[in-house]
């Protein structure tokens, strides 16, 4: 009553309302958050903690305490609540790191049982039974435009849509290709893969039944890049980052550089937790215990320079895991990387795309994705490897003299292009 009749006790109320609660009185565009009854208007004096329209309800600040530091402090439920929470994750760190870094012993290349048949350390796509004709590799060459020489290696550029039957009528060869798997025959897009890879083939390489293995290498013809010549996709995977054309050619060039043969050794599915991204866990996507001879749901993948078998190159674990739809034409490429300092267990999933087949073993398109994928490449261009500038490397490398084929290599580059080599 005391405050209604006092002008100067009724302004000043005002002025606290308006701070706590917004604009009052007929101004305030209705009904005001201070109109409440008389008997609360004490409450305007009261320090925010202590007024009951403000104050956190007893029950909700014992439902979240253990999630607020300072409530640690206050109540000891929550001091027993958030200690033994730090006991428990010191107790994880311990063992994380005692089996991810003490108890890690790298395991040997999954290729290794292959040498004995294969009779030598290396094999790459000069060693495949049966080669190419020299009137294939021409006749292909001359359907690419432009001179895209790269590191003492020759590259030119087809329409992403014509670029699949392009892929599949220079690389299959009858007698090779048709002793690999049916699973694997044809052309795959790498949908998803950041790195401006689009098309790869596997069927250009030598399948070993005995040791469930597949060794597919890189070779002109059976990889395909975008972006070399400023060309995208539609919406290219992690934002086109890697889709400029500086990075896509050198990306380009490092994997045909380094001429990688692709192996991969199908097992039994492990089967694994699906964890939220950047996490991953590998055989998570394939049912677990499935895959045993003669079925093909999982199998490890590795990398190797110059196709040495008795290495793998990569320290982060790779596979191909069989997508539950897609009636075996939709894997999981995936990539397990190793937490730094704790190679031991690879969990950081970053780098994973599905590996889906647009053309089937006999060059006919496998839908949905064949027309996923023409969607996707819109007029963007690829590029495909098809040679080397100087004609004696790849003799060089025919007889395993990788070092001086790699300084023909090396020296063509330089006399194209000088400046790159001051």
């Amino acid at each position: 009553a005391v405050v209604g009749r006092d002008p100067a006790l009724r302004t000043e109320r005002q002025r606290l309302a308006t701070r706590q609660f917004g604009p009052v009185g007929p101004r305030a565009g209705g009904k005001s958050k201070a109109m409440i009854h008389p008997q609360q208007h004490v409450s305007y004096y009261q320090p925010v903690g202590a007024n009951p329209y403000v104050q956190i309800p007893e029950q909700e600040r014992q439902q979240t305490c253990c999630s607020r530091c300072t409530a640690c402090i206050e109540r000891p439920a929550c001091q027993a609540c958030c200690g033994i929470s730090l006991i428990a994750f010191s107790l994880f760190a311990v063992v994380f790191t005692y089996r991810c870094r003490y108890l890690y012993v790298p395991e040997p290349p999954a290729t290794l049982p292959v040498i004995p048949e294969v009779g030598r350390q290396t094999l790459n796509w000069w060693n495949i039974p049966v080669q190419r004709s020299e009137d294939l590799m021409q006749e292909c060459s001359r359907q690419l435009s432009g001179d895209l020489g790269n590191g003492g290696l020759q590259f030119g550029l087809i329409s992403g849509r014509k670029a699949p039957r392009f892929a599949y009528d220079c690389t299959w060869v009858p007698g090779v290709s048709d002793k690999v798997p049916e699973l694997f025959q044809g052309v795959f897009w790498m949908r998803g893969n950041a790195m401006s890879e689009e098309l790869a083939v596997l069927h250009y390489g030598q399948w070993f039944p005995e040791q469930r293995t597949l060794i597919s290498p890189v070779s002109p013809f059976t990889w395909a890049w975008a972006g070399i010549d400023g060309t995208r996709p539609k919406d290219p995977p992690g934002g086109g980052l890697m889709y400029g054309e500086t990075i896509a050619r050198y990306a380009m060039r490092e994997l045909a550089i380094s001429h990688t043969s692709l192996s991969f050794t199908f097992r039994e599915c492990p089967g694994g937790m699906k964890l939220p991204f950047p996490f991953g866990q590998i055989g998570a996507r394939c049912d677990k215990g499935s895959g045993n001879y003669p079925e093909m749901t999982f199998a490890i993948t590795e990398g190797h320079t110059l196709g040495n078998l008795t290495v793998a190159t990569q320290n982060a674990k790779y596979s191909i895991e069989r997508l539950p739809q897609g009636n075996g034409n939709a894997w999981h490429r995936g990539l397990y990387g190793p937490v730094p300092g704790f190679e031991g267990c690879n969990c950081i999933s970053v780098g994973s795309y599905d590996l889906v087949r647009i053309l089937d073993g006999g060059g006919r398109p496998v839908e949905p994705y064949y027309s996923e994928y023409m969607n996707y490449i819109g007029e963007a261009n690829l590029a495909f490897w098809y040679g080397y500038t100087d004609p004696r490397a790849l003799e060089l490398f025919k007889e395993e003299r990788f070092e001086e084929a790699g300084k023909v290599m090396w020296d063509s580059y330089c006399r194209q292009q000088p400046d790159a080599c001051d």
